[in-house]
């Protein structure tokens, strides 16, 4: 008997899915590098401000560019993860349905028609990728940045300990 459950692949879980990637670790310390730059350069005014009671407009102008810097990555990060969960017109929304076999699972789409290989997939745990674990959903890998999502809310105990079992096995 196979474990089943299904999946509604919302924006949040795209944003959820996005974070668990961690391919944007470069861009993140690019901004954090930046931030440091800014602070060091501020030391001396800060030094000023504390030590001397003098106040200067770089002082002003170096922590108006900390914010910014904060707000430009916030604003560019969620402005592309936005734009392309909602460019992706087949995944957007989704409602999926997932059985989990000994060897293999399956997912039919929503809109499941037995003539278009593209509503039905079936994976052998031997092809995946990788597969990640986070506190709400498990991401099995067909590719780099490829994956299914499972919501471990809408699973049972039993489906999510053959996944983590399925995990370990994959370690190996």
């Amino acid at each position: 008997m196979p474990y089943k459950t299904d999946t509604i692949f919302t924006f949040d879980e795209y944003k959820k899915f996005n974070n668990s990637i961690k391919g944007k670790w470069l861009t993140k310390i690019i901004y954090i590098i930046i931030g440091i730059l800014v602070l060091n350069s501020l030391s001396r005014e800060f030094y000023l401000l504390a030590y001397k009671g003098i106040f200067t407009i770089d002082l002003l102008i170096g922590l108006g560019a900390l914010i910014w810097l904060g707000g430009t990555y916030y604003y560019i990060y969620f402005y592309f993860v936005k734009k392309t969960f909602y460019s992706n017109k087949l995944s957007a929304n989704q409602h999926s349905f997932f059985e989990f076999y000994d060897d293999y699972f399956t997912e039919k789409t929503n809109e499941f028609n037995e003539n278009s290989s593209s509503d039905f997939a079936k994976i052998r745990y031997d092809d995946l990728y990788k597969i990640i674990e986070t506190k709400t959903n498990f991401y099995l890998f067909v590719g780099n940045i490829l994956a299914y999502t499972i919501i471990k809310e809408n699973c049972s105990a039993e489906l999510i300990e053959f996944l983590r079992k399925i995990k370990i096995e994959f370690k190996k």
